[in-house]
């Protein structure tokens, strides 16, 4: 998140300070010499679900500081994914690398793709990380890289997400496509009639 403050008067700088009472620890962050009136959170100091207490105060030039800010307090919740709805592929197709589409939730930050090969009676786990969404936002897409296209045959597949914490959703329903083979006429070789028998 970013912290915003208002000062009658404009100091030069401050300094930001955070508290986590959900673990009694104080100065999880403490920020000194900021020159504007917020400060924003980094990523690499993501914080967790828990209650948070933020104070600031002003510094003028001579280092002299203010009495820190009343305590503001704000709790990080962030939210479970939702349990995705698959919307393709199904059918038959010829496609060894197919296109799979799901419902997509702002909370899922990733998917897990189970596939099962029900001919071979094999496992595929994708993660996906990067995928893409239509222009409202409410669908994903991803598309299976060559290096990981399938075989001809039968599949079942569940999806489920992930939000920031790495909490999972629950696997959606299935749904089954199949692969069909596709015969390429390049590949087509004669054969000596002696060695048919």
């Amino acid at each position: 998140p970013t912290f915003t403050w208002t000062n009658t008067l404009n100091a030069p700088f401050y300094e930001f300070r955070l508290d986590d009472t959900t673990i009694n620890r104080t100065n999880v962050i403490r920020v000194t010499n900021i020159k504007s009136n917020s400060y924003t959170i980094p990523d690499s100091q993501r914080l967790t679900e828990h209650t948070y207490v933020a104070m600031v105060r002003g510094v003028n030039s001579s280092g002299e500081m203010s009495d820190w800010s009343a305590a503001y307090t704000v709790r990080i919740d962030i939210p479970n994914p939702a349990t995705p709805t698959i919307l393709s592929p199904s059918g038959t197709s010829k496609d060894t690398t197919p296109t799979f589409e799901w419902t997509h939730s702002s909370g899922s930050v990733r998917y897990e793709i189970l596939v099962r090969d029900l001919e071979r009676g094999e496992n595929i786990i994708l993660q996906v990380n990067a995928f893409s969404l239509n222009p409202d936002g409410t669908t994903s897409f991803y598309t299976l890289p060559n290096s990981q296209a399938l075989r001809p045959g039968t599949y079942r597949f569940w999806i489920r997400g992930f939000n920031s914490l790495g909490t999972a959703s629950s696997w959606s329903d299935s749904r089954t496509f199949v692969i069909s083979a596709s015969l390429d006429l390049k590949d087509l070789k004669i054969i000596e009639p002696t060695k048919l028998r």
